[in-house]
C-alpha cells in the first residue's frame, strides 16, 4: 500500500488508532498510523483529530527522532 491510499485509510476511523508515545508532550491527544515501506520498515504518520477533521501534522520516516512540540506549527 503507498502512503497517499494509507493516509486516506485515516479517515475511516480515525479514533481507532493508538497515542503516540509523545502524546504526553502535547495538549490534544497525538495520535499515529505506521505504513510500511517497501524495504520493510515502517513510516509513521503523527496525527490529531479535530472535530471531524484529521490534522496530519507530520510524517516521520525511519530513523528519525520522536516529534516534539517545537516541530509542529501552532
Amino acid at each position: 500500500m503507498n502512503l497517499l491510499a494509507a493516509v486516506l485509510r485515516l479517515e475511516e476511523s480515525p479514533e481507532s488508532w493508538p497515542l503516540a508515545p509523545e502524546s504526553s508532550q502535547f495538549p490534544f491527544p497525538l495520535r499515529q498510523f505506521l505504513v510500511r515501506t517497501k524495504s520493510r520498515l515502517s513510516n509513521r504518520v503523527m496525527f490529531t483529530v479535530v472535530g471531524s477533521e484529521v490534522r496530519i501534522l507530520a510524517i516521520r520516516r525511519p530513523g528519525q527522532p520522536p516529534i516534539s512540540a517545537k516541530d509542529v506549527s501552532a
